[in-house]
Parts: structure tokens; C-alpha cells; sequence
């Protein structure tokens, strides 16, 4: 679910904005060009571009590693790992798409995250992958801001209408 949030926003005001011929959809320029893209600061634009960077770098080291044998419980926590990278950088495009209904429900993502100054892959020397272990242990660590929010993500209404969510 995770990885198409951008798709749904854009879907959700498609939905309102596009009209729809024999059962599709029909694209004007001028409905395209409305289409709302969030802007970000050059330091939230390092922040997430550094995320898709550990994303990227963790599909490509996992994708031919099958799901068992002896090291089971690493493979299963360094998925989790992704698939956690992946929340991060949907909550983080929900925030830039609707900072001002997240953060009536206190939850805030990109100010923690920023905080955190995340290291780009291309600077961590050594063994990147238990580099991003330890990131991803404290980034996700129970009283971290950033998971609590994203647990408690779709408690805000606008969320749970753009996943779908009843």
C-alpha cells in the first residue's frame, strides 16, 4: 500500500477535477498542468531524496536473497527495514501534500526527520548495510516521533480517504 501514496493524492483530485468519457478518464492540458505538486526546501528535498537513496540501495541488495535458510530473521528484519523506509517517505509526501491537516493532528514528519540529519548513502564508509541497520533501529525504535506518528497515521481523516480507508 505504502509506495503508491503519491498516486493516490494525484488520484483523489483527478477524481474531482477530470471528467470521465465512455467509462475513462479524459486529460485536458489545462486539468494536467493543475495537477498540485508540493514544493520542498533544499534540506526536506536532501531528506527524502537520501531516504529513496537507502530504498533504492536495499531493493537492489535484496531482491535475489531468497526468504530462508540460515539467515531467515536478518533477510525478514532488513525487509522490514525497506518496507519501514517506504512509510517514512509516504508520510513525509502526505505532509508536503497536507501539512496543515496533518499537523492539527500533531503529526509531524519531515521536522523529525531533518533533525535526525541522515547521512547520504553515497558518505557512509563501510559496511552501508549495518549502517542503515542502525539507522533504521533508531528511527524506528517504539518512542521515535516518527513511528509513533506513522502508527497513528490514519487516524487523520484525509488520510484514511486518500488510502481508502473506512
Amino acid at each position: 500500500m505504502g509506495k503508491f501514496i503519491t498516486v493516490s493524492i494525484v488520484w483523489s483530485y483527478c477524481r474531482e477535477n477530470v471528467s470521465f468519457l465512455s467509462g475513462a478518464l479524459r486529460f485536458s492540458r489545462q486539468v494536467v498542468e493543475k495537477i498540485p505538486i508540493p514544493t520542498a526546501t533544499k534540506p526536506q528535498h536532501k531528506a527524502i531524496e537520501t531516504l529513496v537513496s537507502y530504498v533504492l540501495y536495499l531493493s537492489e541488495q535484496l531482491k535475489d536473497i531468497p526468504s530462508h535458510g540460515e539467515k531467515l530473521m536478518e533477510v525478514a528484519d532488513d525487509k522490514l527495514m525497506l518496507s519501514y523506509f517506504e512509510q517514512i517517505i509516504d508520510a513525509v509526501v502526505i505532509e508536503l501534500y497536507l501539512p496543515d491537516e496533518l499537523h492539527a493532528h500533531d503529526k509531524q514528519f519531515m521536522r523529525h526527520l531533518l533533525q535526525e540529519n541522515l547521512q547520504s548513502l553515497e558518505k557512509i564508509q563501510g559496511d552501508k548495510m549495518q549502517a542503515l541497520r542502525e539507522i533504521f533501529r533508531r528511527l524506528f525504535d517504539r518512542e521515535h516521533p516518527i513511528r509513533v506518528s506513522i502508527f497513528f497515521l490514519d487516524s487523520v481523516p484525509v488520510v484514511r480517504t486518500i488510502r481508502g480507508v473506512a
